[in-house]
């Protein structure tokens, strides 16, 4: 049985335009050494390119690798993951040797995290989102190979990507660096990384409601055992606010995840519009999320709804409470916790911080032991 891991993760949104970039970079650095300082097992940030809009972003985070390489050199122990890299936009053999370079530099802390990212990204990029799939499940395939020949000279061909007498340079510190996939929905992705022998996230997605997480959750563990002897290993994505104060911790949970529906909502209305009617679905996922802009609204289907619609706000006894129920159905390999979604102050971001990590995480490891002694869950 594998440690269970506890790390954190920010999407690196920006919602104050008087703040420059380099604020927001300094700021996200700031927590990846107080989350080192804290016994934290890993940062994760997302991949994004591009702005949305002038008074707010989705993400100001294009290069993960370069804020974690600056991070490396300020930190011990902490490891670092993309949440996601946006793999259909990538060459694999790029990818592969940009985080073999930071697993060198921070000796031996890279974890990659890989997706297929957000609709509007493919229309700004001018990439065709029609084969995203398909981009995806060979990225997957080509990096296990380049990951289990790094001592080859390999020749790759494939439909989008090929390599010719290439071998990895440098080579990554760790014999098996980690891979996680993320997964939303079906079991054709799960499949991917099934067949990759990588490990799933499972976004803190407050519309990805608990049966579809058991039901991936469940196959993925039942595939992997059948081809690899061991049931695999996932995260649980978990958006996280936690202080003394309850009520306080709730009030500042929910205006956190409601910036955060908020910016999501307002850029699937957008691509909506620019695509047409031939995706009227984003439409409606776009009005959906921006349902949940309301920080009352979202409060209180947290509240009422959980776990079917799962998000994590409270003091000790309410989190640790929380963190039971979901950790008995679901029985993840650790947790990734969303405590910068936006909207809040970086003060607020550290007080959470400090307080889980001596009130809260120590009993929250000793159930993500016990649940991996049991069998996968099923609904």
């Amino acid at each position: 049985m594998q440690e269970p891991l506890i790390g954190l993760f920010s999407e690196a949104s920006v919602r104050n335009p008087r703040a420059t970039h380099r604020d927001h970079y300094s700021a996200l650095v700031a927590q990846m050494e107080l989350a080192d300082t804290l016994g934290y097992d890993f940062y994760a940030t997302t991949q994004s390119y591009g702005l949305d809009f002038a008074e707010s972003t989705f993400s100001v985070s294009p290069s993960p690798v370069a804020l974690f390489a600056n991070a490396a050199a300020r930190t011990r122990q902490i490891k670092f993951m993309s949440a996601i890299t946006i793999a259909p936009l990538h060459h694999p053999a790029i990818v592969a040797s940009e985080y073999a370079a930071l697993d060198v530099l921070s000796g031996g802390r890279a974890m990659i995290g890989i997706g297929r990212g957000h609709p509007w990204l493919y229309e700004r990029l001018g990439y065709d989102q029609s084969e995203s799939r398909e981009r995806m499940a060979e990225f997957c395939t080509t990096t296990r190979r380049l990951l289990d020949g790094q001592d080859e000279r390999l020749q790759i061909s494939g439909k989008f990507w090929s390599v010719r007498d290439f071998e990895l340079l440098p080579r990554f510190v760790q014999d098996d660096p980690p891979v996680y996939m993320a997964y939303v929905s079906g079991p054709p992705s799960i499949e991917i990384a099934v067949q990759s022998r990588f490990g799933l996230i499972i976004p803190s997605y407050l519309l990805l409601p608990l049966p579809v997480v058991l039901d991936g959750v469940n196959y993925y563990a039942q595939r992997h055992q059948e081809l690899w002897g061991s049931r695999g290993r996932w995260l649980l994505g978990v958006h996280f606010h936690a202080r003394a104060d309850a009520a306080q911790a709730r009030e500042v949970g929910a205006r956190s995840l409601a910036g955060q529906m908020e910016v999501f909502g307002r850029n699937m209305r957008a691509y909506a519009d620019s695509v047409g009617e031939g995706y009227a679905a984003y439409r409606q996922l776009g009005d959906m999320f921006s349902e949940f802009g309301d920080p009352a609204h979202v409060h209180d289907v947290v509240m009422n709804e959980f776990p079917q619609r799962f998000a994590i706000w409270g003091d000790r006894k309410a989190c640790l409470e929380r963190f039971e129920v979901l950790i008995d159905a679901v029985r993840p390999s650790g947790l990734l916790l969303n405590v910068d979604a936006g909207c809040i102050s970086q003060e607020d971001i550290h007080d959470s911080m400090r307080y889980a990590a001596t009130q809260i995480l120590p009993a929250v490891r000793d159930m993500l032991r016990a649940g991996q002694e049991k069998p996968p869950p099923s609904r």
